[in-house]
């Protein structure tokens, strides 16, 4: 494998940044309201990856876009919407709560056109939704600072 190339994993950095904030803000649109964004989307290192580009690091980047906005009344509406919409996309979903008298109430998933996203009712922060890209082909130094990795 040449310098600061990534293993071929079928998919470009532009396509999987498009395929994550695409998921997000979809998943935005099914509960409405004032959401913003609060980080992303921030380029980050494939697991296993230094970013060194050296011919034993297998490369690749992956997209984290995450949105927030307060609560409503209905969370576990809401959950139940997301949760079939994630559904349709083909991603697997798992239910969570977290303990206490007003618990966090959540839905995870796996798969489809992420590797993982997130949807967090919280009493105390209201909703968040975090996604994360597949891996993707690209530098990431190159992406990062937007000029090319030097040749070997």
């Amino acid at each position: 494998m040449e310098s600061g190339a990534s293993l071929h994993r079928g998919v470009s950095s532009d396509a999987a940044r498009r395929s994550v904030t695409d998921v997000v803000d979809r998943t935005a649109a099914i509960v409405d309201g004032d959401w913003k964004v609060l980080s992303g989307p921030r380029l980050g290192l494939c697991p296993g990856s230094d970013g060194s580009g050296d011919a034993e690091d297998p490369g690749g980047v992956t997209w984290v876009y995450i949105a927030q906005r307060p609560g409503s009344d209905d969370p576990e509406d809401d959950l139940r919407r997301v949760e079939a919409f994630w559904q349709r996309l083909g991603i697997t979903t798992k239910r969570y709560r977290s303990g206490g008298d007003d618990p966090d109430l959540g839905v995870s998933g796996r798969g489809g056109p992420v590797t993982s996203i997130d949807f967090l009712s919280s009493a105390e922060g209201g909703y968040s939704i975090d996604g994360g890209s597949p891996c993707a082909d690209g530098d990431f130094g190159e992406l990062a600072t937007g000029t090319p990795s030097p040749a070997p």
